[in-house]
């Protein structure tokens, strides 16, 4: 069963789904969310906190003061900080 296209047909469809059909669904939604996060990051570089103090040169404290007031907001779920080009390009343009 193709819940994706179902869904896409008939938004009102009211179905009955098994366990295996459920599962299919999630793992493609799951990857479709993969692939969007891949894409945005690929569009919008990520930089580490070495990459962005040089290219800002700024100090470790500084990196820290500027991150703890928000000016640099570092993306979550890689480990280490890790911050957006755009976000340290609008800083150098300021």
């Amino acid at each position: 069963m193709d819940i994706q296209r179902i869904i896409a047909n008939d938004p009102d469809a009211l179905l009955v789904i098994n366990a295996r059909d459920l599962h299919a669904f999630s793992l493609g939604l799951l990857a479709q969310a993969k692939s969007a996060t891949m894409t945005q990051h690929d569009v919008d570089p990520l930089l580490t906190s070495c990459e962005v103090k040089k290219l800002l040169g700024i100090s470790d404290s500084t990196l820290y003061r500027r991150r703890q007031a928000g000016i640099l907001v570092p993306v979550k779920g890689f480990g280490n900080n890790k911050y957006r080009l755009s976000d340290v390009n609008k800083l150098i343009h300021k």
